[in-house]
């Protein structure tokens, strides 16, 4: 990485003293994207901004980054497409000398998991923006919007695609090459009448100057100096999840990873949610979290147990059977004295049935008062007490509430190979939780209904990944 930078640094310097500027070959009307950057440089000689509000103006040219990722993929995919990216932008930031590069942050849309949800939301639905701007510059897909008058323009639009297989190439090495025949549908548009591509672009009015594929093999960095020595004031990379991790687990990758807070709005509803299930009072929250949670926080299990495709294939002989997982849940509350078992999961209202009925007769059998708790298809009085929480709030956010509840228990349980799961358990580390309170696996049920140890330690658990700084 040091290398990249320092080979990045010096190449920069040359470009700085030699060129003021290299207009890219690949764009079909140069005069036209010129034009554009004269419309989209917004900061004055003296670095004040001319538009007041603009809080990133640093007197350096303004260049942004846009992406968006296959539409078959889900909110965990797409929050970790930005931890690969972010870095990037922070790289980018260190080396280029003449201008500040802004992240433009894709709204979330209907995604597989979210199958009722027909509205685009920007990201301050889900986190907040003030902490990502700690670390890079960040704005919405709004701001950008708003920022070129309502009529943007896209300089660049590249349509990412894996590097074809070549059999006799046996050694890495990173490659980018551009312009190439797409593989998979192009999803750009050329316009006669305009001159423009058109694309789904979030279902915004934004068109681009140019579009093409590009093959690449190669970690973010290696975009760095291809961005860098490109003309691009406005860049967008579509299908990113092609896109590879700098230092996966490293602390460039917790630093990107700490910046993702949830919001202020849903945090302060899973607490009110918590105190009114556990007739507790609120526990006081930071942007970081929630405070005081350990020792005195809310007594409860916190459970994620993953269904639908997971029911079938290989995972499913890793899963429990709903019961079991209920068994689980159970045991382990009843073993450290907690008050209740919270659950997370997207099986369907039968499935749930099915958990809740186990879970309560493992009550009665054991003449128990743990409280069994979900936000999710419970028909019953328990949901009628929530629903004034729950009711305005779409399945995004609810299932963010799932894993800020799950990610606040003090002991927490998941399900193997779910990103769902491992996410709360980053979320865990970064809040300092125990581990072994935090990386445990719920466990497939035991041949003929052996009675199961409440510390879940008889399958496969998952690796400690401890946070770097």
């Amino acid at each position: 990485m040091y290398m990249v930078i320092t080979y990045l640094l010096f190449v920069q310097i040359v470009l700085f003293v030699l060129t003021s500027g290299e207009i890219d070959k690949s764009i079909e009307d140069p005069e036209k994207l010129n034009e554009n950057n004269e419309k989209k440089l917004s900061c004055s000689s003296d670095g004040n901004s001319v538009d007041d509000n603009n809080e990133f103006c640093t007197g350096k040219r303004k260049r942004y980054f846009l992406y968006d990722v296959n539409q078959g993929e889900g909110f965990n995919l797409r929050r970790d497409v930005y931890i690969r990216i972010a870095p990037l932008i922070f790289i980018l930031n260190q080396i280029d000398i003449q201008c500040q590069w802004i992240l433009v942050l894709p709204p979330w849309g209907r995604l597989p998991h979210w199958k009722n949800q027909k509205n685009y939301y920007p990201w301050s639905t889900f986190f907040q923006i003030d902490e990502i701007r700690k670390y890079i510059p960040a704005i919405e897909l709004k701001e950008f919007i708003e920022e070129f008058n309502d009529n943007g323009q896209i300089d660049m639009v590249f349509q990412l695609q894996h590097f074809p297989f070549d059999p006799d190439d046996t050694t890495w090495s990173e490659k980018i090459e551009t312009g190439v025949i797409c593989e998979d549908l192009f999803m750009y548009n050329w316009n006669e009448a305009t001159k423009y591509f058109t694309g789904r672009f979030w279902h915004e009015k934004l068109t681009a100057t140019n579009a093409t594929c590009m093959s690449l093999r190669g970690q973010a960095s290696t975009l760095a100096d291809f961005l860098i020595t490109s003309n691009y004031t406005s860049v967008m990379f579509d299908r990113a999840e092609v896109i590879l991790w700098d230092n996966y687990g490293g602390s460039d990758w917790w630093k990107a990873r700490q910046s993702l807070r949830f919001s202020k709005r849903l945090t302060s509803i899973a607490n009110e949610y918590l105190s009114q299930e556990l007739n507790q009072s609120q526990l006081s929250i930071s942007p970081q979290g929630i405070q005081g949670i350990k020792p005195e926080g809310y007594k409860y299990v916190g459970v994620h147990l993953r269904r639908q495709d997971f029911v079938f294939g290989r995972r499913k002989l890793m899963l429990p059977s709903l019961p079991g997982a209920a068994k689980q849940g159970f045991q382990i509350a009843k073993r450290l004295k907690f008050d209740a078992v919270f659950l997370a999961t997207d099986a369907t209202n039968s499935e749930f049935e099915d958990f809740a009925l186990a879970f309560q007769l493992l009550k009665e059998d054991h003449e128990s008062s743990i409280t069994f708790l979900s936000l999710h298809h419970y028909n019953s009085n328990h949901y009628k007490k929530i629903s004034e929480i729950t009711n305005l709030l779409s399945e995004g956010e609810l299932a963010v509430l799932d894993q800020i509840i799950c990610t606040w228990s003090n002991y927490f349980i998941g399900t193997p190979d779910s990103t769902f799961t491992l996410r709360i358990f980053e979320e865990r580390e970064i809040l300092s939780f125990d581990s072994d309170s935090t990386f445990n696996y719920l466990c497939p049920d035991l041949p003929n209904d052996e009675e199961l140890d409440p510390d879940p330690t008889d399958c496969k658990q998952p690796t400690k990944w401890k946070i770097k700084v």
